[in-house]
């Protein structure tokens, strides 16, 4: 190789000379040489239309053909432009319009359809066409040609196209080299996308060094990945570290490796401290794409009791501060400029590049940052923050400036703010406060993420939205008094994560009754043997079956019709001797079910059928999530309540059904299925006729098991009951008329003593 101060032009023989047959790229089925990926490269750029300086956009899941795209695009002169597959298609477009390219590689199908004034070439057809080459002369490479757009996110809220040379990625590799332990035999995974400068940065340095890239299988999880590759060195944002940490065998794997690069979002303290108590050979990283990824990487420092991230500056860079504390930056791996949209020709130059570099060609970051120095050692460069509003999630910029004019497109919004709110997984996520254009105030929860979901990645979407009151309703509001408003509420909500997961898979909304001739079908369960059984029943209401059950002995109920019952809580048979259980559509798998008439008491003749319907009846609209307090003995207990939206009811006509929700009793962390039965009397009246707890689980134990109402303890009792007047599920007279556990319990004490006189 050359010495770290060069480029040479002829950097592709150079490559060749040094590493020709060494492996460059494995897979988990195949690998290729640093000699076969450069000829595939060659060949795929023979057939190419693309012109020296035309952007061509890739936009591919295949990280192999991406990472072999490139170095075609490179062999023509043309200019690489990757883009996240993931975006909506609204979004892509906006960006091919931004950089002017009408030549696209992509397999998604999506994209096959002719588009205007847009020349579409295939992965596979591009490789079935490609011949093989034997021996070529290399294409010359010229250090400060644009090579490379990258978008990122302007502080203004529009993407910028970030133009890129080889140099740039050149010398950011060589520099990043010179300070770390890479070569022949290693073996650096691909984990971060190659959209990014992060996953562009690991090709550079792979490729100058001799070491090797692998793709692992998308399915794979990280963990896997690890496990099975004999990956060596690993490139990480904090989020995928804390899972990794938090995962099974994490820690172990990761104390394998030889190198840990951790960038891209602040990095927590205690992820910090944890990493070096496991002895993980980490270095933090901070850098950005105008610099082609790093700047300053190093070992973190502990001072005053806690960890912190710094690093000296890389070679190749330059840096300073300025009077206020912004990073200033320059050197050989500082971008070529902006691409602008109105300047923008068919080929790019820097002609048509804005360039924003002072008179000495320093360009300020708009980061914070300070010098940490220490006797006998180099300066190192710690990050502080950021001048602007932009903040990191899971390593992905965002600007809440983008998010707050797609809201402000919803018919609904009038006013949007999105600001930061700490969280532990991914740093920081967005929180949305909103003014709606009526006095009804901001649209739905479900309907926004609609609405956002057509124009942003799923990343930038907010996860939870607030009304913006009176007092911060203004041209400005202040952004950091909101984060502090938010951060409470969204701890909160994260809170409620247990239910909403739980929740989703009991169905939650409106369901039908199930009916025999207008009767209902009541589930029997019987615990006077060893093993327990069940049977079904119609009848009017439950006491009716309790009634039928005194008169009638089981014994004579003798026909088959009894199944074995094998409870979920494998305890032994309850005290009750039956248990009684009203039954609704989505209860039953069976297409048709016997059940016994107890209008007729001769149990020899009494047996029906009832067919049910393919599909049942399930009334559910979107989940709302809300939060609220209850007062028990003069105590506050804080509870998370998520059910469907309660209007309008169900169009359906039917005499009886049930509304179920879930309540999660966040100081206790106990998790309850409500069901509240309705007679549904018009399109815009239900009849409140009494409610149960179907289900409930302790996330202390993990304990889930059916409970009874009448087993409930009081306190739980008139906890739940609270809660049903506080979401108006039943007004407080409503519920004293009706059903209640009190009520239950004695209905339960006088059909165990008429049991009990029955069968004397």
């Amino acid at each position: 190789m050359p010495e770290l101060t060069e480029f040479p032009e002829d950097l592709v023989r150079c490559l060749l000379d040094k590493w020709s047959s060494r492996t460059l790229l494995k897979t988990p089925g195949d690998s290729l040489s640093f000699d076969e990926y450069f000829r595939k490269s060659w060949s795929i750029s023979t057939k190419l239309a693309s012109k020296r300086g035309q952007p061509v956009v890739i936009l591919s899941r295949d990280l192999q053909f991406v990472l072999i795209a490139f170095w075609a695009i490179w062999m023509r002169g043309s200019i690489a432009v990757p883009v996240n597959p993931a975006f909506p298609k609204s979004r892509i477009r906006q960006l091919m319009k931004l950089c002017g390219s009408c030549l696209l590689i992509t397999d998604l199908p999506s994209f096959q359809q002719n588009l205007e004034k847009i020349q579409i070439h295939h992965p596979q057809s591009l490789i079935a066409e490609a011949g093989h080459v034997s021996d070529t002369l290399w294409p010359s490479i010229h250090e400060d040609d644009p090579a490379l757009v990258i978008f990122t996110s302007g502080s203004t809220g529009r993407p910028k196209a970030t133009v890129l040379s080889l140099g740039n990625l050149y010398f950011s590799a060589a520099g990043a080299n010179s300070q770390m332990s890479l070569g022949p035999g290693n073996r650096w995974l691909m984990s971060l996308p190659l959209y990014h400068i992060g996953g562009l940065g690991i090709l550079f340095r792979c490729l100058l060094s001799g070491a090797a890239m692998v793709l692992a299988e998308p399915a794979l999880s990280l963990e896997d990945q690890l496990r099975l590759e004999n990956i060596t060195h690993l490139s990480m944002v904090p989020t995928q570290l804390i899972r990794l940490l938090e995962s099974k065998n994490g820690s172990g794997l990761l104390q394998k490796l030889q190198l840990i690069l951790l960038g891209g979002a602040s990095q927590p303290s205690f992820l910090l401290k944890k990493s070096m108590n496991l002895g993980l050979c980490l270095r933090t990283s901070y850098g950005c794409t105008e610099m082609a990824s790093q700047i300053a990487t190093g070992k973190p420092e502990h001072e005053h009791g806690r960890w912190v991230a710094s690093g000296p500056v890389l070679p190749h860079r330059e840096v300073r501060l300025s009077a206020d504390g912004e990073i200033m930056v320059r050197g050989k791996t500082r971008f070529l400029g902006y691409l602008n949209e109105k300047k923008k020709t068919e080929q790019l130059s820097l002609q048509v590049l804005d360039q924003p570099f002072d008179q000495n060609g320093w360009f300020a970051t708009g980061d914070l940052g300070e010098w940490c120095k220490k006797d006998g050692q180099e300066p190192l460069l710690r990050m502080k923050g950021r001048k602007d509003t932009m903040f990191v999630t899971g390593g992905e910029n965002i600007h809440p400036e983008e998010i707050e004019a797609r809201l402000q497109e919803h018919p609904g919004v009038r006013q949007a703010v999105v600001v930061p709110v700490d969280d532990r997984e991914y740093g920081t996520r967005p929180v949305a406060f909103l003014t709606g254009k009526d006095e009804n105030g901001h649209p739905a929860e479900q309907e926004l993420r609609l609405h956002l979901s057509d124009h942003l990645a799923r990343y930038q979407i907010p996860d939870l939205f607030l009304a913006l009151d009176g007092q911060n309703s203004l041209a400005k509001p202040q952004r950091t008094e909101l984060s502090r408003i938010a951060q409470p509420r969204y701890e909160t909500w994260k809170k409620l994560e247990p239910l909403r997961t739980w929740l989703r898979g009991k169905t939650a909304g409106w369901k039908k009754i199930l009916l025999c001739d207008e009767k209902q079908v009541f589930e029997v369960r019987s615990h006077l043997s060893k093993r327990s059984k069940y049977a079904y029943f119609c009848a009017s209401n439950r006491q009716e079956v309790m009634d039928f059950l005194c008169l009638v002995s089981t014994k004579e109920l003798k026909r088959g019709d009894w199944k074995t019952c094998n409870d979920s809580d494998g305890e032994p048979g309850s005290v009750e001797p039956y248990e009684i259980i009203r039954l609704v559509e989505e209860d039953c798998a069976r297409t048709e079910l016997n059940v016994w008439d107890i209008a007729n008491k001769n149990p020899q003749r009494n047996m029906k059928r009832v067919d049910l319907p393919y599909e049942s009846f399930i009334y559910n609209k979107s989940i709302d999530y809300h939060s609220g307090n209850v007062e028990l003995d003069q105590q506050n207990v804080e509870y998370g309540f998520c059910a469907p939206g309660w209007d309008p009811l169900p169009k359906t006509a039917f005499p009886q059904a049930v509304y179920q929700s879930g309540v999660m009793l966040l100081s206790w962390n106990r998790l309850y299925l409500l069901r509240c039965l309705y007679s549904i009397e018009s399109k815009k009246k239900a009849l409140f006729l009494g409610w149960k707890v179907h289900c409930l689980r302790d996330m202390n134990t993990g304990f889930e098991k059916m409970q009874p109402i009448w087993e409930m303890k009081p306190q739980e009792e008139r906890l739940i009951e609270s809660i049903l007047i506080r979401q108006n599920l039943v007004s407080g007279p409503d519920l004293e008329n009706t059903n209640t556990p009190e009520k239950d319990r004695e209905r339960r004490r006088l059909f165990d003593a008429l049991l009990k006189k029955h069968r004397v």
